[in-house]
């Protein structure tokens, strides 16, 4: 399998190609890096075999799949024609259709990694068109898989609700641990020692979510049924619209890739 990664230098980049290379899914010999200068930078210095250009109908020549990690305004002003072979897109707002017109393929996906390739624990959901076969899926699972795990979704429409909750990386964790150093301070705490605090809820203490035993809800259930002085702030939480605040960030968001898509509706 001769992948040729479009965007090896951007940020979701130079981590996809460096984790395909290290769980042994491709060779660096078979792995083609598209960059503006065919010089991708000392990310793949450990690799000298691995192959770098900056034309892409020289990159794609030779290559079984064609992962697509650039800007979708690059995209669409560009030129990506690459038929009969397997394209991946890692672009948010860029549907099925219009990929299938511009790269001239019937196998095509999209998927949406996140922040979290950097170390190797992407959540990444994807969907293939309807003309993909069965063994290019197949492909397409074990090279996302390398990023860390992967769900294959039956509606296009709920990649555009994804990207706006696990494609946003660790956005709203951050957003959240501004909030709580931000009230610490106004309680008269040093920034240092709030930032410290916010942090060790939102990085340390949330490692204690997942498995059987530690789903969020039930989580939450355990400590408004225990009553103590978290469920009094849970409670208040709630009844001042935090789950309603967090719907209409997820709308918001969902709303932004399908019209950026041109696929609009309402939210």
């Amino acid at each position: 399998m001769k992948v040729l990664l479009v965007g090896a230098s951007g940020w979701l980049g130079r981590s996809t190609g460096p984790l395909l290379l290290r769980k042994g899914v491709v060779n660096a010999h078979d792995l083609h890096c598209l960059t503006r200068s065919a010089d991708p930078g000392p990310t793949y210095n450990e690799w000298p075999a691995v192959r770098r250009f900056s034309n892409f109908t020289e990159a794609v020549a030779d290559c079984d799949v064609v992962i697509l990690s650039i800007r979708p305004d690059d995209f669409r002003a560009g030129e990506f024609k690459c038929e009969d072979r397997l394209v991946i897109s890692f672009m948010a707002g860029v549907g099925l259709d219009e990929l299938a017109l511009r790269c001239g393929s019937r196998r095509i996906a999209r998927a949406m990694p996140n922040a979290a390739v950097e170390i190797g624990r992407s959540y990444t959901p994807w969907i293939a068109s309807s003309t993909t076969p069965a063994a290019d899926e197949d492909r397409i699972r074990l090279l996302l898989s390398a990023l860390g795990t992967e769900d294959e979704l039956s509606d296009e429409s709920h990649i555009d609700t994804l990207t706006a909750i696990s494609g946003s990386g660790h956005a709203y964790p951050a957003l959240l641990a501004k909030a709580l150093a931000d009230v610490a301070v106004s309680h008269g705490l040093p920034e240092h020692v709030a930032m410290r605090a916010a942090l060790g809820v939102v990085c340390d203490a949330a490692q204690l979510l997942g498995g059987d035993h530690n789903l969020p809800g039930e989580v939450v259930q355990q400590f408004l049924d225990y009553n103590g002085t978290t469920a009094a702030a849970l409670r208040a939480a709630s009844q001042a619209g935090f789950e309603g605040t967090i719907q209409k960030a997820v709308d918001a968001g969902a709303l932004s890739a399908r019209e950026s898509s041109g696929r609009s509706r309402k939210g």
